[in-house]
């Protein structure tokens, strides 16, 4: 399912990725500013964290129910899918810092 995301203070970065057979590649990072709104398309894997120190803030539309449709999470070592559930969404949440996105 697509997403609308605006960005209405700061700058998100949306980390793009694209799956490969036994992994997960970096496909590039997507800077989103304040006054920006910027469109993912059905078949997007992203994650997202704030530009530099401070917060973004963002609504992000999505064109469905997106409670009623099966979402994944994906490790971020393998590629593999991995249930949707926010004890695993938390589970898996890293630190820009320890992204090799960022280094």
């Amino acid at each position: 399912m697509g997403v609308h995301i605006a960005v209405y203070r700061g700058t998100e970065v949306e980390v793009l990725y694209k799956r490969e057979p036994g992994k997960m590649r970096h496909g590039g990072n997507c800077l989103v500013k304040a006054g920006d709104v910027v469109r993912l398309g059905t078949e997007a894997i992203h994650a997202i964290t704030a530009d530099g120190s401070g917060q973004s803030h963002a609504i992000h539309v999505y064109e469905g129910p997106l409670t009623q449709i099966d979402r994944s999470l994906f490790d971020w070592t393998t590629g593999a899918k991995v249930e949707f559930s926010m004890e695993n969404f938390h589970a898996m949440a890293r630190r820009k810092t320890s992204m090799t996105e960022f280094s």
